[in-house]
């Protein structure tokens, strides 16, 4: 709603006024710290140039929130980020891992002034950016050609269920696959 917009970019002025120029003492010091706990997802930034991409989010961030009066003009952006995600070996999974960092800075930064109400806000700014991230990470994804380990993979397993079946297949393709598909 337009009052859950205002209140997240309110909120997130003050934020601003925290992280500075670079946003580092929030994306580096609270953000990505809290993230990181996390060791499945800590291992996507293994070799990153931390103060670069602390940088990258604090601007990513500054538009998305400045863009939620129009969001037409911010979806280009995310659904161009989420694509890119798809080579950073990221998953829908991880963004639950990032909201609740995400909300755990904003808490932090505000203290007392990150009331329930503000929480709820949030959840809800931060749904849109990561289910329209989402969608464009799955779309980039399903798009992308096999790299030449998948096609083994994929051939391989063939072999094994090519084995079960025999020469006619019905041990896979009536007793299995068609069983399966009527239950």
């Amino acid at each position: 709603t337009a009052k859950e917009v205002k209140m997240a970019q309110e909120s997130w002025s003050k934020v601003r006024a925290i992280g500075g120029e670079s946003g580092h003492a929030v994306t580096k010091d609270i953000f990505y710290k809290h993230m990181h706990q996390n060791q499945e997802v800590a291992a996507l930034f293994k070799g990153v140039d931390m103060n670069l991409q602390a940088t990258k989010l604090w601007n990513m961030l500054n538009m998305a929130v400045r863009g939620l009066t129009n969001l037409g003009s911010v979806v280009p952006m995310l659904q161009e980020s989420g694509a890119r995600h798809v080579g950073y070996g990221c998953y829908p999974e991880h963004y639950e891992v990032v909201g609740a960092s995400l909300l755990h800075t904003l808490g932090v930064g505000l203290g007392s002034e990150f009331t329930p109400e503000l929480k709820a806000a949030w959840t809800k700014v931060y749904g849109v950016v990561a289910k329209t991230m989402c969608d464009a990470q799955e779309k980039a994804r399903l798009e992308q050609p096999l790299t030449a380990k998948e096609v083994k993979m994929v051939q391989e397993s063939w072999s094994k269920v090519r084995a079960i079946g025999g020469e006619s297949g019905h041990a896979v393709t009536k007793d299995i696959f068609y069983k399966h598909m009527h239950q």
